[in-house]
C-alpha cells in the first residue's frame, strides 16, 4: 500500500512552482470538465452566473497542484479520467480524500486566498453574492484537488 503522506502549508506552496506543464488536449479535457462543474454548481443562482469561468479555473487549479503535490507529470492529467475518484468523492466527500494527504487547514488557507483573488475579478457583486461565489470556488477548487490526489501518482 502508498505510504501517505500528509502535505503541509509549504509543501502547498512548493508544489506551485512545480505546477505541470500539461499538454493542449489534456488541458482541454480538465478545462471543459472544470466548465460543466462550475456551470452546474453555479445553475439557478443568478447573482453568481457571472464566475463560471473562474470557477473552471478553481476546479482546474486544485486537480494541478495535487498532480504537482504528488510529484506527478502533466501527463497524469489523463490518469484522472480512470482514477474511479469522482465516485470515491461522492461517496466519502471531497474533505474525507484531502484530509488522507493534506493538512487541511495549509489547504484552507490556499483556497480561500485563491478565491478570494478569483472572486475580485467579477465587479459589481453584492457582499452576499460574493461571499457564495467564493463558497462555490472554494468547493470547486477542494474538488479538483480530491480528484487530483486520488488514484496511483505517477
Amino acid at each position: 500500500m502508498e505510504q501517505l503522506r500528509d502535505f503541509t502549508e509549504l509543501d502547498v506552496v512548493g508544489a506551485l512552482h512545480r505546477l505541470p506543464t500539461v499538454r493542449d488536449d489534456a488541458l482541454e479535457r480538465l478545462m471543459f470538465a472544470g466548465l460543466n462543474l462550475a456551470a452546474a454548481v453555479f445553475a439557478g443562482d443568478e447573482g453568481i452566473r457571472a464566475g463560471v469561468l473562474q470557477g473552471a479555473g478553481a476546479f482546474v487549479a486544485g486537480a494541478l497542484l495535487a498532480i504537482s503535490l504528488r510529484d506527478g507529470e502533466a501527463a497524469d492529467v489523463d490518469r484522472i479520467w480512470l482514477s474511479g475518484g469522482a465516485a470515491e468523492i461522492n461517496a466519502r466527500g471531497r474533505h474525507a480524500v484531502i484530509a488522507e494527504h493534506c493538512d487541511l487547514r495549509a489547504v484552507a488557507v490556499v483556497e480561500r486566498a485563491y478565491a478570494h483573488e478569483l472572486a475580485s475579478q467579477i465587479t459589481g457583486l453584492s457582499d452576499e453574492d460574493a461571499h457564495r461565489l467564493r463558497g462555490a470556488l472554494v468547493r470547486l477548487f477542494e474538488g479538483g484537488l480530491a480528484l487530483g490526489l486520488l488514484g496511483e501518482a505517477g
